[in-house]
This record gives structure tokens, C-alpha cells and sequence, in this order.
């Protein structure tokens, strides 16, 4: 690559938002220094998405440009080639963000709907950034095998996609630099308003063990449980204990947090 700032596209299954995953750590610090577009997959289909040709960008704070776009046609319900079309389209939609010089791809996921875009550009270079267990996804090895450099998490992924990639390199997950420094007013005030409280901060998702929370909670009630992150679909039985938890009287949802806000929340916290 050429020296000085670079162009990053940065993809992400998980959209822009207060909560923050490794890939939008990434993008925020990558931003201070070089053009960083954040690319996630567009959400639910709508029938104007039929009309849909261009690109949509905005601008964050941090200065990450958020790439928004549309399937023009709701990939799930359609054979095989016609998604492909879509998929292609998508491509010529974000390759019209891309300036003439070289260009850093740094993807998230093995999805296949933008790997036209990615993999077969000559002026790209592919990062493929492991952060979860996608070994058993058909794309995945094809994204190791073709990608620039593969960054895993842990020593098992690197010895998986070694054998795949030479070019492979392991970075575990860290610590944000000015997440290690908190405002010790704004810890008081936290701690004045719960008392002595945990803290689990995660998306409450289908994998996190809702039974498990309630006997916590239960078992300890001189303790508040402070949960702090998005909220997602599950399925009834697990809808039912997600409730019941939220409804004890020391468990308190506060909603997504910015990891400015979260690092404060987290130092207050007795565990």
C-alpha cells in the first residue's frame, strides 16, 4: 500500500449504533487518520427498495462515513442467480465510492453478497478479521484463502487459518486506550443512584443464559444488576425469562451505551 492515509471499507454484520462491537472500535480509531467508509448489510426489505440505485453516506463524530444501501429485491425469497444480480448490483453501487488509488477492504464476515466487490477489485487489498466462529459458513474459507492477511482472535482460529493463509496474524481482543481512565464524578453518581451493583454489558440476544441472570439476581437481592446493551428477538420461552428478569425489583435495564458512557458504568461496578 502507498504511504500516508489510506481508504478503508470496513464491513460489519452489525449496524452503526452506541453499541459498539471490535469492528466499530476499529472504525473510530481508523477514522482519525484515513478515509473509513462502515458498511453492514441493509435491514428488512421494502417495496421501495425496488427503485433503489445509489448509495447513501453520513457522517459520524468520530468521522466514520456510514455507507447505507438496499437490496433491491429480498435476497431470501430468490433462486440463486437472480440474488447473485442483486448482489452484483450492490457492488456497482459501492464501487462508485471508491477513489482511483488503492483501496483497504476490511471485512467483518464471509458474507457473499459484496465479495465481487472485494475480492476481484486490483486496486484492493483484503484484510479478513475472524472474530467469530464462521468456519462452518461456505464462504469462509474461499474469504481466508483469497483475502491479503487473515486476523484472528485467538490461538485456535490462527492455527485453523494458517493452514488456510500464510498471511495470518493473531491480535486478541483489547482495551480501548481512554476506556482505562473514568470520570470519578459521574462513577459517584452511578454508584449513589444503585448502590453497590454488577454490571453484564452484551446484547441480549438467544445466547445469553436468562435463567442463569434470574438466580443470580434472586440469590443476591441486596445486589442491583445492571444490564447494558441492544436488545434483540428471541424466542418466546426465552422472551418470558428476559421479562421476568427485567421485573425484579434490583435488576435495571439501562438501555445501549456508548462506550464513553459504558467505561464509567463499568468502574462503578462492584463485579
Amino acid at each position: 500500500m502507498a504511504d500516508g492515509p489510506s481508504t478503508i471499507f470496513l464491513c460489519s454484520l452489525e449496524p452503526w449504533s452506541d453499541m459498539w462491537y471490535s469492528k466499530h472500535h476499529y472504525a473510530a480509531h481508523l477514522a482519525r487518520e484515513n478515509t473509513v467508509y462502515f458498511v453492514s448489510l441493509p435491514d428488512k426489505w421494502r417495496w421501495t427498495d425496488l427503485f433503489s440505485t445509489g448509495v447513501k453516506v453520513r457522517l459520524t463524530r468520530e468521522g466514520v462515513r456510514i455507507v447505507e444501501y438496499r437490496n433491491n429485491l429480498p435476497l431470501s425469497a430468490l433462486p440463486g442467480w437472480l440474488a447473485r444480480s442483486v448482489e452484483l448490483f450492490n457492488a456497482s453501487k459501492l464501487r462508485r465510492l471508491m477513489p482511483t488509488g488503492e483501496v483497504i477492504f476490511w471485512c467483518f464476515h464471509p458474507i457473499s453478497s459484496l465479495q465481487e466487490l472485494y475480492l476481484k477489485d486490483p486496486r484492493s487489498r483484503f484484510i479478513y478479521h475472524v472474530v467469530d466462529p464462521y468456519q462452518n459458513l461456505p464462504n469462509d474459507r474461499l474469504f481466508a484463502r483469497r483475502s491479503d492477511l487473515v486476523v484472528t482472535i485467538n490461538q485456535w482460529y490462527e492455527r485453523y487459518y494458517s493452514e488456510v493463509n500464510p498471511n495470518c496474524i493473531l491480535i486478541p481482543h483489547g482495551v480501548r486506550t481512554e476506556d482505562r481512565f473514568s470520570d470519578s464524578s459521574v462513577v459517584k453518581d452511578l454508584q449513589e443512584q444503585w448502590g453497590r451493583y454488577m454490571i453484564l454489558a452484551t446484547g441480549l440476544n438467544r445466547f445469553v443464559n436468562y435463567e442463569l441472570l434470574l438466580r443470580i439476581a434472586s440469590r443476591f437481592k441486596s445486589i442491583r444488576l445492571v444490564i447494558v446493551g441492544q436488545i434483540f428477538p428471541v424466542d418466546q420461552t426465552q422472551k418470558i425469562l428476559r421479562d421476568e428478569l427485567f421485573q425484579l425489583p434490583n435488576v435495571t435495564y439501562a438501555g445501549i451505551k456508548h462506550p464513553d458512557e459504558l467505561k464509567n458504568i463499568i468502574r462503578g461496578a462492584f463485579i
